[in-house]
């Protein structure tokens, strides 16, 4: 039992030291956020951050599979209702990518240091060794989804009007820019992306550009 808490002890540790990391390399970036300061910030010494979570590098690379298992485990729920849901069924697969979509925004509604960190990570190119694996990993995901739309296409479930990589890119960039900047207000560049009215403005807009690119006739 005493070890059992130990282990659940350590666990916890490391989970928050990846929480402030977290914090730390979306509001700064990764070569701008040393160890110390994860540290300091998270009210230890850098030896039992080292301990914990290894190098800087490994604690960034934890960070970066944090978020990317909710994404991943996401993906394989919504492949198994399409792969589940009847060939002739358009509007349910129109419902069903429209509930994708919606529970994209969700993950960053979840945890708003996604879209930020995200953003970073895509405009550092110099720390691409420090997330080797989480590219590979991000491809993987990316490569999924890819060949679900073109596998779709094919079997005219739906009729691509722009290259599916292409569109999965500007998904991205389309949430996470909205996120990290919010809507232009009258009287500011950077308006508040979780103002109700502005959010609900924001999922309309994705939904009818997702219906565009996929050839359907209207939001259902």
């Amino acid at each position: 039992m005493a070890k059992k808490k130990e282990q659940e002890g350590k666990a916890q540790r490391a989970q928050d030291i990846v929480q402030t990391a977290m914090a730390l390399f979306s509001a700064h970036g990764f070569d701008k956020v040393t160890t110390r300061q994860i540290a300091a910030a998270a009210g230890l010494n850098i030896a039992t951050v080292h301990h914990h979570v290894g190098t800087k590098r490994q604690l960034y690379q934890q960070v970066l599979d944090s978020l990317q298992a909710e994404e991943h485990a996401v993906l394989a729920e919504y492949l198994q209702m399409v792969q589940e849901m009847p060939d002739d069924d358009a509007q349910a697969l129109q419902t069903l990518i429209f509930r994708a979509v919606d529970t994209h925004i969700d993950l960053v509604l979840k945890n708003p240091l996604r879209a930020r960190l995200y953003m970073r990570r895509w405009l550092e190119t110099d720390i691409e060794e420090a997330s080797v694996e989480h590219h590979e990993n991000a491809l993987l995901l990316h490569n999924t989804l890819l060949q679900l739309l073109e596998s779709l296409d094919e079997l005219g479930r739906i009729d691509l009007k722009a290259q599916a990589s292409l569109l999965l890119r500007s998904l991205d960039w389309l949430t996470y820019g909205y996120f990290v900047t919010g809507p232009v207000e009258n009287n500011s560049w950077l308006g508040d992306p979780y103002a109700p009215e502005s959010l609900s403005a924001f999922r309309s807009l994705v939904h009818a550009y997702v219906s565009a690119m996929l050839g359907f006739d209207g939001e259902k």
